[in-house]
């Protein structure tokens, strides 16, 4: 299929899709896509806050959600090849005392690479509640782990001797000229131009914006935002 053929279905499925929704249940998107690093197809629809009629715009910021791990597993590749850490050290060699001393048998079997990969058999979202047993013996099956990864952000932190947002703004965001990008902090509350859900009032006439709960996402497993022109860099 040609370029122009793909961008003209693609189009039509977008315009078809939306035209068969009421108006206010439409999504508010933004659509980019790229072959071989060249641009072919751009559409923004929408408003990213609905509330001030702020139009969905190449650079309104998204929360990236889990789309966010892969910053993770570029930040613990590039500590590897560094030689700071290696993808089959276990976890006792990163995190702290108390850590090691209430899951010793996490620390001691599970390693960077069964988090990278979803298959270290952990529980739980919230660490400071994790219990020191696995779902099965790590490496061994695949179970879709968010804890993993908020203990990858750990792990980068300590190596690295920065906060996970500092670490990734000098290794990624900067070289690659992504200039909305931010990881979600407590100093971060209010992003600019940010897009948002919304939720319908009981009169269904008026609208309130609606956000996930800053606890539903940690920075490792999901609280990076940025643009999709950041996210095509």
């Amino acid at each position: 299929m040609s370029d122009e053929n793909f961008v003209s279905l693609l189009d039509d499925l977008l315009s078809n899709d939306y035209r068969s929704m009421g108006d206010a249940i439409q999504p508010r998107v933004a659509v980019l896509v790229a072959i071989d690093d060249r641009i072919v197809y751009q559409r923004y629809i929408g408003f990213g806050n609905i509330l001030k009629l702020e139009a969905i715009a190449c650079n309104t910021i998204f929360r990236l959600a889990s789309l966010s791990k892969q910053f993770i597993v570029y930040g613990i590749i590039l500590l590897e090849s560094q030689g700071k850490l290696n993808r089959q050290d276990t976890l006792k060699s990163f995190l702290s005392l108390e850590f090691i001393q209430r899951c010793p048998k996490i620390s001691n079997t599970v390693r960077i690479q069964h988090l990278l990969d979803h298959s270290s058999g952990l529980d739980d979202d919230v660490l400071v509640t994790l219990k020191d047993e696995t779902y099965f013996q790590p490496g061994s099956q695949f179970r879709y782990s968010n804890t993993g990864y908020i203990l990858l952000e750990l792990i980068i932190e300590v190596v690295s001797g920065q906060v996970l947002g500092d670490f990734l703004q000098k290794f990624i965001f900067e070289p690659f000229g992504m200039k909305t990008s931010i990881v979600f902090d407590l100093n971060h509350l209010q992003i600019v131009n940010r897009a948002f859900g919304y939720s319908e009032k009981e009169d269904d006439k008026h609208y309130f914006l609606y956000d996930q709960s800053p606890t539903s996402a940690t920075r490792g497993d999901g609280g990076i935002y940025m643009s999709i022109n950041d996210y095509f860099q």
